[in-house]
């Protein structure tokens, strides 16, 4: 018994000393202490995003249109699955990636079929949309949509029916939709690529997610969470920092978000050593394996850019703007 608890107070002495190195840190960075650190499943020290945690809290009960724009990585689904867990729908929660779907497929995948309906329609088909009635529908990567398929989601959003491809008939649908997108949908508009009246039937709710960059305060606080967790996960015993680590993990821009960190950190787990981490361990482990995405060229295009117009210029400045 007197064996257990020593063990138990070793463990919370050694969280508290792991602690000291990250919270005051994010105590310096955080312009005004949030309630608390969690909403859903989402982790945030930001005022900026426990703003944008109130709004989804107060739009979750309606049957409003959300519309999520943010950076790849960010956690748009994160927080579309938190809007319908708040709405109290008795449905389902089912998420759709306009992208991956094919062109060809993408109105029988959302709306259904009969069967005989086009070529290898052996069977009837139900659409996701009906898997998600009266429950939520997710579209993430909306401007990705092809254009029939824009009319046939304008169409049920107006009309709150559906038609699965080669019926005649049609079916009420109750579905909340959350859409979800990384790039610009007014600039998609303008280009011919977006339909406009969709654009105004999704656009009832913004819901902006700033990137982690804009954030810093969260940096220090997910790497703590995504670090403990993984090493437990794995069995291992938690990595430990230097200051110089530290520093550079909150000068990096992070062009994936918070996807780019949590991979990161599973990394950096998985491949510690005995010694403390320094800055030139933090440059090893993040060009590991680094896909070089649109995003993180254009995050080192910029940061060649800052450094040619003042050598200066640290990131820090930047993000506590």
């Amino acid at each position: 018994m007197l064996q257990r608890q020593e063990s138990k107070l070793a463990d919370v002495i050694t969280a508290t000393l792991e602690n000291q190195k990250f919270l005051p840190r994010m105590h310096d960075l955080t312009r005004q202490r949030s309630k608390g650190a969690r909403f859903e499943s989402m982790l945030s020290r930001s005022t900026e995003m426990w703003d944008l945690f109130e709004l989804c809290t107060r739009v979750a009960p309606t049957d409003a249109t959300v519309l999520i724009v943010g950076e790849t990585g960010t956690g748009k689904e994160l927080l579309a699955r938190a809007v319908h867990r708040r709405s109290e729908r008795e449905g389902r929660f089912v998420a759709a990636n306009c992208a991956s779907i094919p062109a060809d497929l993408i109105n029988s995948e959302l709306f259904g079929h009969e069967k005989g309906a086009f070529t290898g329609a052996d069977r009837a088909k139900k659409g996701l949309v009906m898997h998600a009635n009266k429950g939520t529908l997710f579209l993430d990567e909306i401007g990705d949509m092809p254009p029939e398929a824009q009319q046939c989601l304008l169409r049920m959003l107006q009309e709150k029916r559906i038609r699965p491809v080669g019926s005649q008939v049609e079916a009420d649908i109750d579905v909340r939709i959350v859409a979800a997108t990384n790039v610009l949908l007014d600039e998609a508009v303008r280009d011919g690529k977006f339909r406009e009246d969709l654009f105004y039937r999704l656009d009832v709710i913004r819901v902006n997610v700033p990137p982690l960059r804009q954030r810093p305060e969260d940096v220090f606080l997910l790497f703590g969470h995504f670090t403990k967790r993984l090493a437990k996960h794995y069995g291992l015993e938690p990595p430990t920092f230097t200051d110089s680590f530290l520093d550079a993990l909150l000068e990096y821009e992070w062009p994936g978000n918070v996807r780019q960190l949590e991979n990161f950190s599973e990394r950096l787990v998985l491949e510690r050593t005995q010694s403390a981490l320094t800055a030139r361990d933090f440059d090893k482990l993040r060009n590991t394996n680094l896909v070089e995405t649109p995003q993180v060229r254009e995050h080192n295009k910029q940061s060649v850019w800052r450094k040619s117009v003042d050598p200066a210029c640290h990131c820090r400045k930047i993000w506590t703007r």
